[in-house]
């Protein structure tokens, strides 16, 4: 007999800092991704400098598989939080140079590469830690809702970098994005335990 799965029309705590974290960093990420592409041209006046740019964004998904491994055999919240925390650094760091003026495409590049090896961690290690905080009756909802809203963030970034680049200073976006990681770091959930066992201590075999 198959049993029925009844879904939950609440969503928790958890499911809402997951969403609201993730969307947030997608808006920033979409801002940086413009950004960099145009200020390589700008930069280099030579569109072979905005293929190379648009590679080395694709490096997140050739190591998606190193991250599947750091994620089941390290702290899924703590990997989490560290990648978050050194895109925001990075991104910080590319802010300052360039209000300084080292606006250069070596620094450019250096900052698309890191926050590509970033990415092609946080992307399966976030696939995997969301089962963990978002109950089974509530699962497929979340999922459904993160990518309406993953889409949302794709297009509103994406316009939002290019009126950026249009109307300000280079060191702007990056600067946007990086609070954007730091947002997505104070959204992530404390406690998987918690969520799992409503405060109850499981039990030990």
């Amino acid at each position: 007999m198959i049993k029925k799965v009844k879904f939950s029309s609440t969503l928790n705590s958890n499911a809402i800092n997951l969403i609201c974290g993730e969307t947030t960093s997608q808006f920033g990420k979409m801002i940086f991704s413009i950004f960099s592409m145009w200020t390589a041209y700008a930069i280099t006046q030579n569109q072979w400098y905005v293929g190379i740019i648009g590679t080395l964004q694709l490096i997140s998904t050739l190591i998606n598989p190193l991250g599947g491994i750091l994620a089941d055999r390290f702290n899924k919240r703590v990997l989490l939080l560290s990648i978050d925390l050194f895109r925001c650094m990075i991104l910080l760091l590319c802010s300052l140079l360039f209000y300084l003026g080292y606006n250069n495409f070596f620094i450019l590049a250096i900052t698309v590469c890191l926050l590509s090896l970033g990415s092609g961690i946080f992307a399966p290690t976030f696939d995997a830690i969301v089962p963990e905080y978002i109950g089974r009756d509530q699962l497929l909802k979340v999922n459904g809702m993160m990518t309406t809203f993953f889409q949302a963030a794709t297009i509103v970034g994406a316009s939002a970098g290019g009126a950026i680049v249009w109307i300000s200073d280079l060191y702007w976006a990056p600067l946007l994005n990086a609070i954007t990681f730091f947002i997505s770091v104070i959204f992530i959930p404390e406690s998987v335990t918690k969520h799992l066992y409503n405060g109850r201590k499981p039990l030990i075999r």
